[in-house]
This record gives structure tokens, C-alpha cells and sequence, in this order.
């Protein structure tokens, strides 16, 4: 096996993880709004079956088990939505990930990472999609038009300059409004740590990710209010939490290099918090990501002369 194929291998399988640490999430977004968040991913999923196998028509490729790899940057993208997204925007949005994933991608390294770009483009083309969101127990139609009063997420609130009003309780809980596979904080931490004990993501990226969060969150508040719940809003809104561990650690768009994913973690981070802050848009994160990627094979040369493939996941 050439070491392409065991990296390609090895990301396969974190996207298998990443996919099974997603069904409780689509689980709780069914709890809290119906079956239309269910239904939004399963349009993802039909749709990176049938665009893999329409590429593998038209490309002469072999139509196989990297086919869950569409699935998975296929389903990232929905979870990064309202509930309430109109299902041809969904449509627009799976076609642009994938498309992204097969023009752009390879066994072992990609230009950009498919859902962010999906979610970038969203957010660029439709971002009242990305501003306000149902609120929990919403009971949402699953055809037909939503006419749900839809809430300002904390990010936006956050971004205007205001305070949101929502407690430490609600916050850890996921008791607010925003997309859907996003707010679930405490559930989130369970499948970072799951996902950390089975070696899925790079403990390097991820760690370095969130304590530039933190850090920049304690050495520049962008609102005055107590340190715990000021902290949680950085992490949570934007989507930072779910971000930082389903794309930021991605094994394909990120370094393989030690050192690289150190810094690649350091300067997402850094990134992030400027385009929240600063940004045009919500996704902050996502735009961060998509700024990193191309980065990625100079950060590797600087700190690896020798070209190589190393172990993905430390």
C-alpha cells in the first residue's frame, strides 16, 4: 500500500467517525424542531450518493466506499444551517460542497474544505439564511413554507455589539437559537472527547484551535460581561464549537506536518475571531478555513523539506 493510499485510508476513516458523532446531533435537532431537520440531511446524503456516482460515470473512476467521504462533507454543511433553510438553497449549497470536493479534491490533500466553502457561499448569496433562527421546540412544516417567528442568533447579536440575553445554563444546554447541529455544547465536548480517544482528529490542530479562541476571547472582550459566559459565547456562537472539531481538524484540508498543524490551528483561530468580529458575515469560521487551505502545502514544505506523508492523527 503506497503511503497515499493509507493516508487516504486514514482520512476515510475519520470521516466514518465524524459521520456516527453526527447521529446524535441530528437526533437532538430532531428533538428540538421535527422532521424537517432529518429530511434537510437526508437531501445531503441522496445527493452525495448520486453526485459520486454520476462522477465515478463520468470520470471512469470506480464508485466506492469514498463515498461516505461526500456524505460527510455533505451533512457538516447542512448541520451549519437553520433548521428553517428553504430546501432549494440546501440543494444549491450540497451541489457547491460537492462540486468543490471533485473538481478540487484528492486522496491526500484538497484546495478548500468542501462544507466551508458551502456554507461560505450561503452565507454570501443568502446570508438573511444565516442571521436568524427558530428557537428551541419550534414545530416546524415540513413542506411548504415556514412562517415560524425566526430569533437573532448570539453570533449576530454579538456582532452588532449587543449583549445576548441568554444565561450559562441555557448556553451549556444549547437553549437558544441557531443552527441546528451547532448549540448543543455539552454534547458537542462528549464527541470531542470520543472522537480524541479514537485518534479521529489531530489533538494538535484542535487544542491549538480553541485555546487561540480562548485566548483572544480573554486578552480582547469585544463585551463587557463575566468571564465564563463571555467565553462560552465565543465558543459556541458562530459555530465555533462544531467547526473547530468537524473542519478545522480535518485530516485532508489540514497539515501533515506536526509543527503545521500547530500553527494551522494558531492562525484559523486568529483568523476566526477577526472575521467574527469583522467579517461581512456570520460564518466567520468557515471563511477562516478557506483562507488557511491554500496554506496548507507551504506550511508543510517550511516545516518538512523532506516531502512525505506522515500519521495523520497523533
Amino acid at each position: 500500500m503506497t503511503q497515499e493510499n493509507e493516508f487516504f485510508n486514514k482520512a476515510l476513516r475519520t470521516h466514518k467517525l465524524f459521520l456516527v458523532s453526527m447521529l446524535p446531533l441530528v437526533g437532538m435537532s430532531v428533538y428540538l424542531y421535527g422532521l424537517r431537520p432529518l429530511f434537510i440531511v437526508l437531501i445531503a446524503v441522496v445527493m452525495a450518493i448520486v453526485g459520486d456516482f454520476l462522477n465515478s460515470l463520468i470520470t471512469g473512476k470506480q464508485f466506492s466506499m469514498s463515498v461516505l467521504s461526500s456524505i460527510y462533507y455533505s451533512v457538516t454543511f447542512t448541520l451549519l444551517l437553520s433548521a428553517t433553510t428553504r430546501y432549494w438553497i440546501v440543494v444549491t449549497g450540497v451541489a457547491a460542497t460537492l462540486f468543490i470536493k471533485n473538481v478540487f479534491g484528492g486522496r491526500s490533500a484538497m484546495t478548500f474544505h468542501p462544507s466551508a466553502f458551502g456554507l461560505a457561499l450561503v452565507g454570501v448569496c443568502w446570508p438573511e439564511e444565516m442571521i436568524k433562527y427558530p428557537i428551541p421546540f419550534s414545530s416546524l412544516k415540513l413542506f411548504g413554507k415556514v412562517d415560524n417567528i425566526l430569533y437573532d442568533s448570539p453570533a449576530f447579536t454579538l456582532k452588532n455589539g449587543g449583549v445576548p440575553i441568554i444565561d450559562e445554563i441555557n448556553l451549556i444546554l444549547g437553549d437558544f437559537p441557531g443552527p441546528m447541529g451547532t448549540t448543543f455544547f455539552v454534547l458537542l465536548i462528549g464527541i470531542l472527547l470520543f472522537l480524541v480517544m479514537m485518534r479521529a482528529v489531530s489533538k494538535r490542530v484542535t487544542v491549538t484551535f480553541f485555546l487561540t479562541i480562548l485566548a483572544v476571547s480573554i486578552m480582547f472582550p469585544r463585551i463587557s460581561i463575566g468571564g465564563l459566559k463571555r467565553i462560552l459565547l465565543e465558543i459556541i456562537s458562530g459555530s465555533v464549537m462544531f467547526s473547530g472539531i468537524f473542519i478545522v481538524s480535518e485530516p485532508i484540508t489540514s497539515p501533515k506536518s506536526h509543527k503545521g498543524k500547530v500553527v494551522y490551528g494558531i492562525m484559523v483561530g486568529i483568523l476566526t475571531m477577526l472575521f467574527n468580529r469583522y467579517g461581512a458575515f456570520q460564518t466567520g469560521v468557515c471563511f477562516a478555513v478557506l483562507l488557511s487551505n491554500p496554506l496548507v502545502s507551504i506550511i508543510d514544505g517550511y516545516f518538512n523539506r523532506k516531502i512525505g506523508l506522515e500519521v495523520v492523527n497523533e
